[in-house]
Order: C-alpha cells, then sequence, then structure tokens
C-alpha cells in the first residue's frame, strides 16, 4: 500500500513526487515516458535557474533530482483508476491511500502533412517557450482565439514578420485582436487553412487550401487543448465545461484523497512548468497532511 501514486511524469508530477519524497511518504510514480509534453520543447528558456536548456533535458534533471527521495517509478500505461484507490498498468496492480492526477494535456493538433515530422524543427505548440528562437525571422501562427493572437502580439517583438492564419473568424477579445492589429508586422490572414508544411530538415514554409504558398521559418499552433482525462471518469472527479479539472487551493479535487495539478487542472491557466512544478509541490505538502491528520485533527499516523 502507497500513501500516494503520481500518475504522469510531467513537472507536475515530479514536483509532487519531490515534495512527498521530502515527507517521507511512501510514493509510486507511474509514467510511460519522462517529461511529458515537457520533452517534446525544442528549448526551455522561462523556467528559474536555466537560462535556456533543451526540454528533454531539463525532464531528466527532474528524475535525477527525485531519484534522490525514495520514490518509486513504474514505466507504463495507466489503463484503468478505481475508487479506493487500486491502479491498474498492464498486468500489474497498486494500491495507495490517495492519488495525484498529472496526465496534462494535448495540444490540439492540425491534422495535416509534415505536423508530426517538423515538431522541434520550427514547428511548436507553445509561442511563450519559443517565441524568443525566431528573432529577426517570419513565422505563422494558426488560431483564431486569444491565444493565437496574443501568440501573435508576442512574436511580432521578436519576429520581422508574423502571419495570423485563421480558419474562419477571430474569436478573440476585441482587446487583444486591437492589439494584434496595431502590430505593423502581424498579418491576419482570414478563411485560410494549412495543407501541409513544407521543408527538408526544418520548416521553410507552408502551403495553404486557398493554393497560396508562405515561406516562413517557424509555425506556431495554437488552436486550442484537450486534457487527458480518460483515465478519471469512473472516480467521478468534477471538471470543468473544457473537461479540466476543478481544484482548491490545496489541489484537492472533488473527490476526497484525490489531488490533481500541472496542465490538466482548470486553476492552471497559463500552462507552463514553472507553475506546473509549482502546483506538484502544493499538492505534495497537502498529501502528507491528509493522510496524517483525521477531520477532528488527531495524528493518524
Amino acid at each position: 500500500m502507497y500513501d500516494l501514486i503520481i500518475i504522469g511524469g510531467g513537472p507536475a508530477g515530479y514536483g509532487c513526487a519531490m515534495y512527498a519524497g521530502r515527507y517521507r511518504m511512501k510514493v509510486l510514480l507511474i509514467s510511460p515516458d519522462v517529461g511529458g509534453t515537457l520533452s517534446k520543447g525544442h528549448l526551455i528558456e522561462n523556467y528559474l535557474g536555466f537560462k535556456s536548456i533543451p526540454g528533454a533535458e531539463l525532464g531528466e534533471k527532474f528524475v535525477e533530482h527525485v531519484k534522490g527521495y525514495d520514490v518509486e517509478f513504474h514505466n507504463g500505461v495507466v489503463d484503468k483508476v478505481e475508487k479506493g484507490f487500486v491502479v491498474h498498468s498492464g498486468d500489474k496492480k497498486f494500491e495507495a491511500k490517495t492519488l495525484f492526477l498529472g496526465m496534462g494535456m494535448q495540444h490540439r493538433e492540425l491534422g495535416v502533412k509534415g505536423e508530426a515530422d517538423f515538431l522541434g524543427k520550427g514547428l511548436s505548440y507553445c509561442y511563450n517557450c519559443d517565441a524568443p528562437l525566431y528573432k529577426g525571422k517570419t513565422v505563422a501562427i494558426v488560431g483564431g482565439g486569444d491565444s493565437a493572437v496574443n501568440g501573435a502580439a508576442l512574436l511580432s517583438e521578436y519576429c520581422k514578420q508574423v502571419y495570423l492564419l485563421v480558419r474562419s473568424t477571430l474569436k478573440a477579445e476585441p482587446v487583444n485582436i486591437e492589439r494584434a492589429k496595431k502590430r505593423e508586422n502581424v498579418k491576419i490572414m482570414l478563411k485560410e487553412e494549412i495543407s501541409e508544411i513544407l521543408g527538408s530538415k526544418f520548416v521553410e514554409g507552408v502551403k495553404l487550401n486557398s493554393g497560396k504558398e508562405l515561406k516562413v521559418d517557424g509555425l506556431f499552433i495554437e488552436i486550442g487543448y484537450v486534457p487527458s482525462i480518460e483515465l478519471i471518469n469512473e472516480l467521478g472527479v468534477k471538471v470543468n465545461k473544457w473537461g479540466f479539472i476543478e481544484t482548491n487551493d490545496n489541489m484537492e479535487t472533488s473527490v476526497a484523497g484525490v489531488f490533481a495539478g500541472g496542465d490538466i487542472v482548470a486553476s492552471n491557466v497559463i500552462k507552463q512548468v514553472i507553475s506546473a512544478v509549482a502546483d506538484g509541490c502544493t499538492a505534495g505538502i497537502a498529501v502528507y497532511k491528509y493522510i496524517t491528520t483525521d477531520k477532528e485533527g488527531g495524528k493518524l499516523r
């Protein structure tokens, strides 16, 4: 019986594992990979203490740090989670007093030719992370919501030219649209969709459904997110209308003993490595308090 099982090997999961380990809890972290979406980041330049570091390398440093505590690891995919709590992964079954859900989210993909090939090679799902890498270059960003429009404005501070490609119409807040329109190097192209991403080793351009081709050095995709919550339906954890888990300030969900953090939770609005780690650390402390104190304040351990 574990004190805590952490599902997810991203920044939130490792932040939680670090603090849980420091509190000498019996912890198991289950994940099929190291770093989650962090490992797909080309360079991380907004994590305190590292001016610039590849996402995969930062993920390895998280592992190295957590291994300094008595934390167990299981490399695998979680197939099912039962109340109680029982976690199934392949032919393995693990039990715990508490759970931390840190499965993160997946960026919505365009689903076009070249998208998978150029990830990290000129194609990015995070303008906050990678904008400085394109100083003086020409880029395109896809989307019509606040994220894409704000991304275009930010990219304009670094790039020579920014194309904002919008499938239908702009859906961002008026103030954000006005800000982007004021940037002379931002060109908004309505009713344009990418049919193919062009290039050899790196992104060199995009082909549009209209038949046009744009030469660009980089492509940013901001068309929304899909939270990875397939596993939690049987737990009955409350989510918002977009599918993100609702938590309180201690990262507690609506189900007693279940905590969550990182990109998968509604309160984490900036979806950054640094905020995910903070969520995990907060949860690690809260888990310790939860399993060592009963409702009347009496110690259980």
